[in-house]
This record gives C-alpha cells, structure tokens and sequence, in this order.
C-alpha cells in the first residue's frame, strides 16, 4: 500500500464540517475555509484541508513519485460535487500491505 498525506483546497457548495472524511483507506480534515458568493448570490465555500489516504500499489507505477497523478483522481471520488483546485503531496511512503484501517498508524 501507498501512503500520501498532503493539503488540497477546493471549491463547494457545502459548509466545511461536511467534509470531516474518516474511512477505511482515507482521512480528510478541513482547517480553513472561505465562503464566497456566485453570481446568484448563492454561497460557496473554498476549504482547505489535510489529508491522509492509502493506495493500492499498481504495477504501472515504477516509483512513489508516479502515485502523484492517482491523488486528485482518489480525492474526487471522495469529495462529490467539489471543484478540486490544487494538491499538496508533503510525503509518500510505501507501508505494510496487512493494515486494516488508516488509523493503525496513529
């Protein structure tokens, strides 16, 4: 498995305690937020947060670098209906493959 933990801001329509995100292979956490109005009036919100999430290992990746590109995509997944606007990857690190949950780690 592949640990990435980094920072990434996006864009919502949702309020940031929405998006405290705990599950078996990721943990998101905002730790700032911007609320914005569009051209309705309607609020929107820029919100930062941490995250932690694990990978499968894929073959077609020769380093850990190469994981890079399989973040944003993995965040998405996650993070229905927002506008991912830039990621942050402060480490990547190759963990043992009997973990059962991203919490083992701490």
């Amino acid at each position: 498995m592949i640990k990435i933990v980094g920072k990434a801001e996006f864009l919502t329509s949702k309020s940031e305690s929405h998006y405290n995100i705990y599950q078996r292979n990721a943990r998101i956490e905002p730790f700032e937020s911007q609320r914005l109005k569009d051209l309705d009036g309607k609020p929107h919100y820029i919100i930062a947060c941490k995250f932690e999430i694990l990978l499968e290992e894929d073959s077609d990746c020769k380093s850990k670098n190469d994981y890079v590109g399989k973040v944003k995509p993995f965040l998405d997944s996650l993070l229905d209906s927002s506008l991912i606007l830039n990621t942050q990857n402060y480490s990547i690190s190759q963990v043992d493959t009997t973990l059962k949950h991203i919490t083992d780690f701490f």
